[in-house]
């Protein structure tokens, strides 16, 4: 297949990628800039010894909530990803699955009266 079909295929899958890359990369370049921030305040005096010890594991504590913010934000951006392309989401094809039962035990029903 060639053309806008194949690259519609191909794009959901690289942007997904993309998300999450971008995702783990800026939580990767946080951490990393705070703790050179940390290391240049403690360098220059201007917090102590434990004050960086402190704030690096604060650091580390928040960051042990950071995989949940980061689904979240994966999430949101999928679900976008997904309306952009004009795909249904989960719910949507539950819902229409709902309803093709309702209306096959309709017709089962109607054909039973006959």
């Amino acid at each position: 297949m060639t053309g806008k079909g194949n690259e519609e295929k191909e794009g959901i899958g690289d942007l997904l990628r993309r998300v999450m890359l971008a995702s783990v990369g800026a939580a990767a370049m946080g951490v990393d800039e705070l703790e050179e921030l940390i290391r240049r305040a403690r360098e220059q005096g201007e917090i102590t010894a434990a004050d960086a010890q402190k704030l690096k594991e604060r650091l580390s504590d928040t960051l042990l909530g950071a995989p949940s913010a980061i689904d979240e934000v994966v999430e949101r951006s999928v679900q976008r990803a997904l309306r952009h392309l004009n795909l249904p989401t989960r719910s949507e094809i539950d819902r229409l699955h709902r309803t093709i039962e309702a209306l096959a035990r309709k017709i089962e029903s109607l054909e039973e009266e006959d």
